[in-house]
């Protein structure tokens, strides 16, 4: 018999890898259910959720159609320890009304290009830089802006 969870606290959990098993271990242990979402089949923190869905992260549409279908009592939705899914967190919060950050504000978040232009027009103390685009980066644009330097994408790379 299978029991009916729907009217439990429920946290959605986007990426469920090894380094987010602690923090659905944790929402457990405070009495939530979690629901954990990741598109490798083998991601740790699915096996452990109360609910879990494999399905491709990139796809939001088809990732909220699925989260919709089951009818549960979300409370929120949470990224842990993972900037590739600080967005679709956010836009899971925002198509079924939870409270937390925008899209718009998580990627300000997420996004050091956005970041820096912000901050040089607030005069918030940041570092010099430059974004560069793909077809504008080359060896002789680097020599022009000079060393030391440091190379960084914008978006979803927290190293």
């Amino acid at each position: 018999m299978k029991k009916d969870m729907s009217n439990a606290y429920w946290l959605i959990a986007v990426t469920a890898g090894k380094w987010q098993v602690n923090g659905i271990i944790q929402a457990q242990a405070a009495g939530l259910k979690v629901l954990a979402i990741d598109k490798d089949i083998n991601a740790e923190g699915l096996s452990i959720a109360d609910h879990s869905i494999c399905i491709n992260t990139d796809d939001w549409d088809e990732v909220i159609k699925h989260i919709k279908k089951l009818k549960y009592n979300f409370r929120g939705a949470i990224s842990f320890c993972s900037e590739a899914g600080m967005l679709l967190a956010a836009k899971i919060r925002e198509e079924l009304l939870l409270y937390g950050l925008s899209v718009k504000k998580t990627n300000f978040l997420i996004n050091k290009g956005i970041q820096r232009q912000k901050w040089s027009k607030t005069n918030v103390p940041s570092v010099n830089f430059e974004i560069i685009s793909k077809d504008k980066f080359s060896l002789s644009r680097i020599k022009k802006i000079g060393f030391p330097l440091i190379i960084k994408p914008v978006d979803s790379s927290g190293s």
